[in-house]
């Protein structure tokens, strides 16, 4: 999604998702136009502040893919892929490795599998709200395993774990001594498990636990196997921790609002200044190119570091040259880019974040001849 520049309201402050707006430059400096502008020695220099309007763009145009805002919710929507996994009769079971193609009393054996569940990429951890899985389990063995005969029962029990610190976030399991779990389609188990909130780091492992007791004669096939598949729904995060190196924002036009400079103002600015004070609750510093730009002039351009402090200013040097190329002209504009320097920048994103710009043009005045 491309971000735009929001007007913003009148009243707001800086830092709370606002800028404050004053009459534009036109009116502010029309009196300055009118007044009779001393020509004679002694010569003296006054400053003036133009305000321009405020800019934002939203945590929404940092987002990496596979995580977007959910209204709904006043959280974030994940995106992770679904898993499949499984092992033959003859992974599972030595014993039946051993008897391949042999019709005996089914051996007891006790088998563990598992996989990963991964988070988006460059998601490294979230505060999970609330989510689901749904699990899927199935085989072709010619025997239930969890009740192989002889009134013998056994269990399946799927977990799902968090990969940093193991806590379990759900687990499911089919006791053969409620249920049974035979072979094919019709035997397929499905589960919608509920995970547990808090912090997942690193994504979910799936872990699965078969216990099969000693059982009927089968005749063993040990290529017959069994399939474990988990697909995420809902994964709702109330923040995320985001490698966010590289990330870019495009920041669109925002106006200047210089057209009602008078010329014989517009010739006595020597030098000046963009001031910019800006609201970042990202704690990353971004790298900001901007341009001022507008007809009969050439364009502007301009680095600028904004600081990881929560509230910052920064001033751009301009020339008594760049500014009166452009002051006193319709439609002027500054627009541009701020990206996430390095490829190892991390930070916690939360909903509805926001970063503020607001401009001022700072002008020094000659006030003599």
């Amino acid at each position: 999604m491309e971000p735009e520049l929001r007007e913003k309201p009148d009243g707001a402050r800086p830092g709370e998702g606002g800028a404050r707006r004053a009459a534009p430059a036109a009116a502010l400096l029309l009196a300055l136009a009118a007044c009779d502008l001393p020509t004679d020695a002694p010569n003296w220099d006054t400053r003036w502040q133009v305000p321009a309007q405020g800019a934002s763009f939203s945590v929404e145009d940092f987002l990496p893919a596979g995580v977007e805002e959910d209204p709904d919710s006043g959280g974030f929507l994940l995106d992770a892929d679904p898993v499949s996994f499984g092992r033959t009769l003859a992974e599972l079971c030595p014993p039946c490795a051993q008897a391949e193609g042999q019709t005996v009393p089914k051996p007891a054996f006790t088998a563990e599998l598992g996989s990963s569940l991964s988070l988006p990429d460059d998601v490294e951890s979230v505060d999970l709200a609330a989510g689901t899985v749904i699990v899927h389990a199935g085989h072709d063995f010619d025997f239930d395993p969890i009740r192989p005969g002889q009134g013998n029962t056994g269990e399946l029990k799927v977990e799902l774990v968090d990969a940093d610190d193991g806590r379990s976030l759900a687990s499911v399991t089919a006791d053969g001594e409620t249920e049974a779990f035979p072979p094919g389609q019709d035997g397929r188990l499905e589960w919608e498990v509920e995970l547990e909130p808090g912090q997942v780091g690193g994504g979910f492992e799936v872990r699965v636990l078969l216990e099969s007791p000693e059982g009927d004669d089968v005749e063993v096939d040990g290529e017959s196997s069994l399939q474990v598949e988990v697909v995420p729904g809902a994964l709702e995060a109330a923040s995320a921790r985001i490698r966010a190196g590289g990330l870019a924002a495009d920041l669109s036009p925002v106006s200047l609002d210089v057209e009602g400079l008078d010329a014989e103002v517009v010739d006595r600015v020597e030098e000046g200044a963009l001031l910019l004070e800006v609201s970042n609750p990202f704690g990353v510093g971004l790298e900001a190119e901007v341009t001022i730009a507008g007809q009969g002039f050439p364009d502007i351009h301009r680095s600028v570091a904004l600081s990881s402090e929560p509230s910052s200013g920064v001033e751009v040097s301009l020339s008594g040259e760049e500014l009166r190329s452009f002051l006193g002209r319709p439609g002027v504009t500054l627009s541009g880019t701020a990206a996430v320097p390095g490829h190892e920048s991390v930070m916690t994103v939360g909903p509805g974040q926001v970063v503020d710009l607001d401009f001022r043009i700072d002008l020094t005045l000659r006030m003599g001849s």
